[in-house]
């Protein structure tokens, strides 16, 4: 891509303030980002990762560290987790106010979506597959959750009940796998070493939703409906409708007390009150003038990755 012919963008939408690199040459396409204290880190794809800070004010560039291709990031404990392209993954360690360090690659050509679970030095997913990475020089495959072309953010963000990851195969299953460490060889074991380790909720076909950790369960978003489902369940759960034309539709996220839906696809957000999970309630919903990723918190404030539009906060 001429890094010099620039694709229009269209106008912040409201309710949000916007950040674009400074350096306007750059056709920067924001597909996903990590967010830890007031620091945020956005893959920007051609223009390579930016380290951003965050404020009541909006978004300022820190700094930027330039890449061949940056697709996505994830945090867990101090470490940062990014999917470059064809440079494979790349972990660094994360000091104060956005320094980093790198620590560790492994070699990919197609490195599209990350995943950090725990404190990130026994698990991760890159792409849908699930990995040991006791050692960052050999990390070692656990099981592939899905297997599809990619649309979306396959698999749930965070572990769900502390030791379970959740993997959307669109318009199949939804299946789990259970992670359990012993202190034995080798350190990291699926439970009960079941053969296959991964359980499906077969008779259950999947839209094109996602889940997410809801407390000590997962939050299920598919079709418009919603469930909160027990980790590591093969029954079909029954979906929940609202009353009305309300749907979730998208990707969520739950920071404890309001939860997030974004749809690419349909290019809308939506925010919704579930302190009382009885009695949910829609706070707002947004049109989006462009595609977007799966959205983060700083604070309880959105913060999203939409591609073209760069980051959006909301106001």
């Amino acid at each position: 891509m001429n890094a010099n012919v620039r694709t229009p963008r269209p106008k912040a939408p409201k309710g949000f303030l916007r950040w674009l690199p400074s350096d306007t040459s750059l056709a920067a396409n924001v597909t996903g980002l990590a967010v830890t204290g007031d620091v945020c880190y956005a893959a920007a794809g051609t223009a390579g990762l930016f380290v951003l800070g965050l404020s009541e004010n909006g978004i300022t560039e820190k700094r930027r560290i330039p890449l061949a291709e940056c697709m996505d990031a994830a945090i867990a404990g101090n470490r940062l987790f990014v999917a470059a392209g064809r440079e494979g993954w790349i972990v660094f360690e994360m000091g104060r106010a956005g320094e980093l360090k790198e620590i560790a690659r492994v070699p990919s050509a197609t490195a599209r979506d990350v995943y950090a679970y725990g404190d990130g030095t026994r698990w991760a997913a890159f792409n849908t597959t699930v990995y040991d990475i006791s050692d960052l020089t050999k990390p070692k495959p656990l099981a592939n959750l899905v297997n599809q072309s990619r649309y979306n953010k396959f698999l749930s963000p965070d572990l769900i009940g502390g030791r379970w990851v959740a993997g959307n195969s669109a318009l199949k299953y939804f299946s789990w796998l259970e992670l359990v460490a012993q202190e034995r060889d080798p350190p990291l074991s699926v439970a009960q070493e079941r053969d296959p380790p991964v359980r499906k909720m077969e008779r259950y076909q999947s839209k094109m939703g996602g889940m997410c950790a809801f407390g000590e369960k997962a939050f299920l978003a598919d079709g418009g409906g919603w469930a909160i489902v027990e980790p590591g369940g093969q029954d079909v759960p029954q979906l929940r409708p609202f009353p009305g034309k309300k749907r979730i539709v998208g990707l969520p996220r739950w920071n404890g007390g309001t939860l997030v839906a974004v749809s690419g696809g349909d290019r809308t957000a939506s925010v919704w009150d579930f302190s009382d999970a009885a009695n949910p309630r829609l706070v707002k919903s947004f049109a989006l003038p462009c595609p977007v990723d799966a959205a983060s918190f700083w604070r309880d404030t959105l913060v999203i990755p939409a591609r073209l539009q760069g980051v959006l906060i909301g106001r």
